[in-house]
């Protein structure tokens, strides 16, 4: 993988706070590569953006852009696009003014700055909206205008924080689907920020999945779904039942273990930890679970409660400890039924559900 963008023990510290917000970031972004800032309010994923793009100065660390680092430049010397979550457009300039208006900051040729800015609008989907005003748009083409006017500038890098975080559910599937069209037309390295997790699943080459300044895992969508490294990466990527067992002997990448009884041989997370003999933790995701009447499963459960939402029932279920698990279950007309009260078991194949050491 050729190494556009390299970051390398990035810190810092707010000088109110005793705290550092980001903590020794390590990341290289391969060219044309889309990696995603996930996590929860405060984590430290736009203060990383911030850093790259020149707003902050990092307390410690480098940013290489092209091998060049460009950790002590100005803003406008990187050549880097930052596409804003609330748009910024000038209300009081033509659709033509806004996207041309960094052209004409950089004193291109005039002649050239027509076919740029059409190009440009072509590229998002906007041909002739040149005439109009911010306010004459929808807010998924207000969008697409702050899109746009950063791509006229044809960026090395580009910057996206939260940018459809203003946009209704269904606009905002339909405007991820349009980002990634357009990243990977381009094929532009792309650093996106956003808390929401199937956004996330759903435009990125790469995750970053950050906690309270610290990167908790690096890797594919698939890979931090299927093979989370920590018991917060499992909780915050989808949903996931965790459970408590007891790890016997390790063998290989399995482990046999108790959870709750039943004797089981599941496989392991070799990065969540020193694979060790002792208390673990199970991650069960709730689309693997499925109820069985008793005794043909593996752990004995109760219904508590029932809820269809469409394509899948959800069902709440309370194991023997107590804990309280979920359930989902594919709907089809015509399927079984648990009413609340209800003894059954769950059962999963083995494959499905993986063990932490933490």
């Amino acid at each position: 993988m050729s190494v556009d963008l390299r970051i390398q023990g990035l810190k810092k510290a707010f000088a109110k706070s005793k705290e550092l917000a980001v903590k020794g970031v390590d990341l290289d972004v391969g060219k044309g590569e889309l990696v995603t800032f996930l996590g929860p309010s405060g984590c430290g994923k736009t203060t990383i953006l911030r850093m790259v793009a020149g707003f902050e100065t990092p307390t410690e660390g480098s940013i290489l852009v092209g091998g060049e680092d460009i950790t002590g430049q100005a803003v406008h010397s990187r050549g880097i696009g930052f596409v804003f979550q609330n748009y910024a457009l000038f209300p009081h300039m033509s659709i033509f003014e806004n996207v041309a208006y960094g052209l004409r900051s950089k004193k291109d040729q005039s002649s050239n700055i027509e076919n740029d800015v059409a190009a440009a609008l072509e590229l998002v989907g906007l041909s002739g909206v040149e005439r109009r005003f911010p306010n004459q748009l929808s807010g998924g083409e207000q969008q697409r205008v702050a899109l746009a006017r950063v791509l006229v500038l044809k960026p090395k890098l580009l910057l996206m924080d939260e940018p459809l975080s203003n946009l209704d559910a269904k606009l905002r599937l339909h405007m991820r689907t349009e980002i990634r069209r357009i990243q990977q037309h381009l094929g532009i390295t792309c650093l996106y920020v956003t808390h929401d997790q199937k956004e996330a699943l759903t435009l990125s080459d790469r995750v970053m999945v950050l906690n309270k300044g610290s990167v908790q895992q690096i890797g594919t969508p698939f890979e931090l779904y299927a093979n989370p490294a920590t018991l917060f990466v499992a909780d915050f990527i989808g949903q996931a039942n965790i459970l408590p067992a007891i790890a016997e002997t390790i063998a290989d990448d399995k482990a046999d273990l108790d959870l709750l009884g039943a004797r089981l041989n599941l496989r392991i997370v070799r990065d969540s930890g020193e694979p060790r003999p002792g208390p673990v933790s199970v991650v069960l995701r709730p689309e693997n679970i499925r109820l069985v009447e008793k005794g043909n499963g593996v752990l004995p459960a109760t219904v508590q409660h029932r809820f269809f939402v469409g394509d899948h029932m959800e069902y709440e279920l309370k194991l023997a400890n107590e804990k309280t698990i979920a359930a989902f279950v594919p709907y089809f007309p015509g399927m079984g039924m648990f009413e609340p009260g209800a003894e059954v078991e769950i059962d999963f194949e083995e494959n499905a559900a993986v063990v932490l050491f933490q």
